[in-house]
């Protein structure tokens, strides 16, 4: 799929638009707001999506884009993604030649980024960040991991990406499950697979929300990024980085989806999948239709994957849900996945651009501080503030920047991009946990709601849960892997092939359609042929290369 697209998309740039000359030093000019005169009707068309999950399904009434549109004088045409199955979607785009200018959240991998850069298809930004780059040269200057993670085997930077230095957000990929069953049912808490086992059969057959039917589903996940049962399940057996699905053991490259831990993993869930205590849907619904089980009266879901209980319930639902650390599995393994805080891949201008130096100023601009606060949590004013009391600490120990003057419950449909875009948060300015701890502000949040805000509660109870459980340094592959032209090309090629295998048949072993015992040779056979071992061995010249 992937070949197909890089060559379709070479024949449509036998016309393309002129890439920008050579690069090189280049005197810092900066800009001014607005950035066009609003009176001259500048548009710049963009890719974007839809987040329902985060209440954001409107970018073009968007109280964000309306105050980018205010700032600027420019108008963001969108063209507009689904909910679902982005990346085919933006394929699919890209391929027919009717592509914007700027392709938000474009999932590029390095290797990809540096071919349809020599393409032509996205824009070495190295001579824009130079002389306009005011908000970019100085995130890289504060933090050069987000530059090194940016620069490509030749040199170029073509996307500015996403700083997101939580500890909160290190750790994913999390299980959730509900109290008040283990209460009614006189449950312990699961530490292992097979106490998991035992009280999703629980569920299963003690009816815990005690209606008198059947109706409950023990456990349950969803095909999105950090819901999927399989990057928390496995790790119970094999560290697993969903990401990549490849580790490193004593400075060799080991593919984990094709290891004997990683069978048992799915041998284990085929288990609990056959016994009914896995949900089918698991492995196919959506975002949505997880909220909707998580919204039914009574309660029916004993436990589910996700980030965080609050993405996909309501208040005071959510506050029942406690995180469970990562289970030990029969050969004693505990992991969990430990996501690197810095991007490699995120906003790209493509050469649609009419105005290339005029985008990347925009681009340039999301990075600022209220830009970035506002993209990521909603107007200034309403649902944060700037802190001016230095004696504040926020739960890192860091004095925050900004106060969180409203819950993710008061946040209101549309008011911010939320995770679309590229954005800078520090720790000092990290996502929505950071609260105004005084305690007069402690004291009226007790007073108002018997506790203290159940997000800051949840996602620091969840934090100490899983941050313990990260992989030691020398077994997660490096982020960054700088490849030549040709092992690029190769990877876009082979990498895909592999994967889509992957992801085929982990699915297929785990709901019965293929047998992890008759089937698993053949499995591996096929993986070779689809190039498992040259995309082992190009990652493995990489890493001694840079690495060793």
């Amino acid at each position: 799929m992937k070949k197909w697209l890089i060559m379709a998309l070479c024949v449509l740039l036998a016309a393309s638009a002129v890439m920008p000359g050579a690069l090189g030093e280049a005197e810092m000019e900066g800009y001014t707001l607005p950035l066009a005169n609003p009176e001259d009707n500048v548009t710049i068309t963009a890719w974007g999506f839809p987040l329902p999950e985060w209440k954001v399904d409107d970018l073009e009434n968007n109280q964000f884009t309306q105050w980018l549109q205010e700032q600027t004088g420019i108008t963001i045409e969108w063209v507009m993604g689904p909910a679902t199955d982005r990346d085919e979607k933006l394929n699919l785009l890209l391929s027919s030649g009717e592509y914007p200018e700027i392709i938000f959240n474009a999932p590029f991998d390095p290797s990809q980024q540096q071919i349809y850069g020599d393409m032509g298809v996205i824009l070495p930004l190295n001579e824009y960040i130079e002389k306009y780059g005011v908000e970019t040269q100085r995130i890289f200057e504060e933090v050069p991991d987000i530059k090194n993670a940016l620069v490509r085997n030749n040199g170029n930077i073509y996307c500015l990406s996403t700083y997101l230095n939580t500890p909160h957000d290190e750790s994913y990929s999390r299980l959730w499950i509900y109290q008040p069953w283990l209460d009614a049912l006189g449950l312990d808490t699961p530490t292992t697979t097979e106490e998991l086992y035992e009280v999703l059969v629980a569920f299963r057959d003690m009816d815990p929300n005690g209606n008198g039917e059947a109706d409950e589903i023990p456990l349950v996940g969803a095909n999105v990024m950090f819901s999927d049962p399989f990057t928390y399940l496995v790790n119970s057996f094999i560290y697993l980085d969903n990401n990549n699905m490849m580790n490193v053991d004593n400075g060799t490259i080991v593919p984990v989806y094709a290891q004997e831990e990683y069978r048992e993993a799915l041998r284990y869930m085929n288990r609990l999948y056959e016994e009914g205590l896995l949900m089918p849907q698991s492995f196919s619904q959506n975002e949505q239709s997880l909220r909707q089980l998580l919204s039914t009266e009574p309660t029916i879901v004993g436990a589910f994957f996700a980030h965080a209980p609050f993405v996909y319930c309501d208040e005071p639902v959510y506050r029942n849900y406690v995180a469970l650390s990562p289970m030990v599995g029969p050969e004693g393994v505990q992991f969990t996945c430990q996501y690197y805080v810095t991007g490699t891949t995120g906003t790209v201008l493509t050469n649609k651009c009419k105005d290339p130096e005029l985008a990347f100023k925009l681009l340039d601009f999301l990075y600022s501080t209220e830009a970035t606060m506002r993209k990521s949590q909603g107007p200034k004013g309403v649902a944060w503030d700037f802190n001016e009391d230095d004696t504040l600490v926020n739960e890192y120990g860091v004095c925050p920047t900004w106060l969180n003057l409203q819950s993710a419950d008061e946040q209101q449909p549309n008011d911010r991009w939320a995770m679309l875009g590229h954005g800078y948060q520090p720790l000092e300015r990290s996502a929505i946990y950071v609260m105004d701890m005084s305690p007069d502000a402690v004291a009226a949040r007790e007073n108002a709601t018997g506790e203290l805000d159940g997000y800051v509660q949840i996602q620091t109870a969840a934090m100490e849960k899983y941050n313990m459980y990260f992989p030691p340094a020398d077994m997660k592959l490096p982020q960054v892997f700088l490849f030549t032209e040709d092992e690029a090309l190769t990877l876009a090629d082979l990498q895909l092939a592999v994967n889509n295998m992957v992801y085929q048949m982990r699915t297929e072993f785990v709901v019965g359609s293929a047998d992890l015992d008759a089937d698993w040779d053949r499995y591996i056979e096929d993986l070779k042929a689809s190039g498992m071992d040259e995309v082992v061995a190009i990652y493995q010249r990489a890493y001694d290369a840079q690495y060793k």
